[in-house]
């Protein structure tokens, strides 16, 4: 007879406290579901239950109101991922494989941009973007600025993967009469898939959901993000019919794209986490 396996009485409150937080985190999802899908008379007769029939025409009409917006931010959002992988791969090949004076110092230099709080440099980067360079309104003005704000922890993160490659791997290849720019698109990429798949997903998340910085560069309704457009919606629809069903239905269009993304990235994200990319 095989033992039946018995708990502690400090994996029970372990368990219990790992169960209520998950409640915690799905109760919000499972809020934005169902309003999303209420009439205003239902969401104040029964604003946390599930109500029939559902109102399916919340979708239909906030599509109409940010279908626009999604292009818009998938092309900052695309413009910085790409920006960042590239960069701060490039970089951290660089630091890991190269030589130089000052290789070190300037590491450091890139690790203390890290403790620096981005609202500190919030009003400095503004006057540089929207006054000495005149980037208000366009989509240059959010990237530019976003993808230098990311790189110190993407070249940190990404130089701490590489530095953990096998040398013996670029040697060969190097004896062989590899170039530089071989190496890095044969060897470098190719085995640091995991934590640039980690890595990019993390910095879409970041970018698709950013909501304050695009809020001061993009005036023009035509140029606007999806998160920009969502909360002035949620504003108006309020004060119009004191309920948000059809802005709810947006958020719920706007999530769509990050499962979808989560679910074909979610192998090599797991994998990047787990693969010592994070160890210092």
């Amino acid at each position: 007879m095989a033992k039946q396996k018995t708990f502690t009485p400090a994996q029970i409150v372990l368990v219990v406290v790992c169960f209520f937080f998950l409640i915690l985190t799905l109760f919000p999802i499972y809020v934005m579901l169902v309003k999303s899908f209420k009439s205003p008379m239902q969401e104040v007769m029964n604003p946390f239950g599930i109500s029939f029939p559902f109102r399916w025409a919340n979708y239909a009409e906030a599509w109409g109101y940010i279908d626009y917006t999604l292009l818009n931010t998938f092309v900052i959002t695309i413009a910085i991922t790409a920006l960042v992988l590239v960069l701060s791969s490039m970089a951290s090949f660089g630091f890991t494989r190269f030589q130089m004076p000052g290789k070190n110092v300037l590491f450091l230099m890139f690790l203390a941009i890290l403790m620096i709080p981005g609202v500190l440099t919030l009003i400095p980067q503004y006057k540089l973007v929207a006054l000495d360079y005149g980037l208000i309104n366009t989509r240059w003005g959010v990237i530019l600025p976003t993808v230098a704000g990311a790189l110190p922890m993407s070249i940190f993160l990404i130089k701490t993967f590489f530095e953990g490659m096998p040398n013996d791997v670029f040697e060969a290849a190097t004896i062989d009469g590899a170039s530089s720019l071989r190496l890095y698109f044969s060897i470098a990429v190719q085995l640091s898939l995991p934590i640039l798949a980690t890595q990019g997903l993390m910095t879409f998340m970041s970018a698709y959901n950013d909501y304050l910085w695009p809020l001061l560069i993009l005036r023009d309704e035509g140029v606007k993000t999806t998160a920009i457009v969502l909360k002035d919606l949620t504003t108006t629809l309020f004060n119009e019919t004191n309920s948000m069903s059809v802005a709810i239905a947006g958020y719920v269009i706007a999530c769509l794209p990050m499962f979808i993304i989560f679910a074909f990235c979610s192998k090599q994200f797991v994998k990047g986490l787990t693969s010592g990319a994070f160890k210092m």
